[in-house]
């Protein structure tokens, strides 16, 4: 993907050491590549406008930001339909009518919120899930884009399942006792999974995979060391990318293969980064940076040459 600089139009982006910085106002958040390469999702609030999460639409193309949400609630992890014309998200607008905010807070620590899915314009919406608690953290699986996977909560936990936006069928995927399970996602040729397991008491973080069919022998932990992990996203069946600290100085987003146990440091910052993406032609990424104060998204171009590293000794 060749990424535009200026439109015909006069849009301008800045270039920073960063790379392309995509927002500058408000405070931004979940940042996700349609399909087709052409857009970017992502939630932001703290605009002018509104100072609850709301979903935009970014065109790479005309460089043109618009608003798909006005909801009252809060809106985030917004993803992409497969044909790049729809997008998924979860809002805390319709739990926050039907049920309290302070009921809710008394029997869970996550907000009530709903996943819902609207065309790119926002001019129809329509609710797929009907549970009491929390439905978000939507990803689209990977070997199978008409399906959908997110997060529900449970006792204090997030388990994780999956959604059929046409029949608005809900099945369960995977749970862990005494854990979160984030960020499920099926590698691109549907070899295995790959999550984050969270310790709600301690906050450690892991980094796990598994066979499709989740059997016990299969699940092991990546060996990555002194790191911690905010997320993650596969390059192929056998490597990822994922943003973590491995000390108090600088944030990191690294590349791993799986097979040689090797990692290698694409950027580097004294900012926070987190919420890393990747395009489909695997020439840039996307994430989240506070270099500037406040959350904002950036675009950087990648050359696949850099997915390689020395096998660790």
């Amino acid at each position: 993907m060749q990424v535009p600089i200026k439109s015909g139009a006069g849009n301008s982006l800045e270039v920073t050491s960063l790379g392309i910085q995509i927002t500058k106002a408000g405070e931004n958040s979940a940042p996700q590549f349609s399909p087709d390469g052409k857009k970017l999702t992502y939630s932001a609030k703290m605009r002018v406008a509104h100072a609850h999460s709301q979903i935009y639409v970014f065109d790479l193309e005309s460089l043109n930001e618009r608003r798909v949400t006005f909801q009252d609630g809060e809106c985030g992890t917004p993803v992409f339909t497969a044909n790049s014309q729809g997008i998924l998200y979860s809002s805390t607008t319709d739990e926050g009518k039907e049920r309290p905010t302070v009921l809710e807070k008394e029997k869970s620590d996550f907000l009530g919120t709903e996943i819902y899915q609207s065309d790119i314009q926002g001019a129809r919406i329509e609710r797929l899930t009907q549970r009491v608690g929390f439905d978000g953290n939507l990803l689209r699986r990977n070997d199978r884009p008409t399906s959908f996977i997110y997060a529900q909560d449970k006792k204090g936990f997030l388990t994780t399942w999956q959604l059929n936006p046409e029949t608005k069928q809900t099945i369960p995927l995977f749970s862990k006792e005494k854990a979160s399970v984030l960020s499920l996602q099926m590698s691109p040729k549907g070899q295995k999974w790959a999550w984050i397991e969270k310790d709600p008491s301690t906050a450690k973080t892991t980094l796990m995979t598994g066979k499709p069919n989740f059997t016990k022998a299969s699940i092991q932990p990546i060996d990555i060391k002194d790191t911690l992990i905010l997320d993650f996203v596969w390059i192929d069946d056998t490597k990822i990318l994922y943003s973590g600290r491995s000390d108090s100085s600088s944030s990191r987003i690294y590349f791993y293969d799986l097979e040689k146990k090797c990692q290698r440091a694409l950027v580097t910052h004294r900012s926070n980064l987190s919420q890393v993406q990747i395009n489909n032609d695997q020439h840039a990424i996307t994430f989240v940076s506070d270099a500037n104060g406040s959350p904002q998204i950036y675009l950087k171009s990648i050359d696949t040459n850099q997915f390689t590293c020395e096998e660790t000794k």
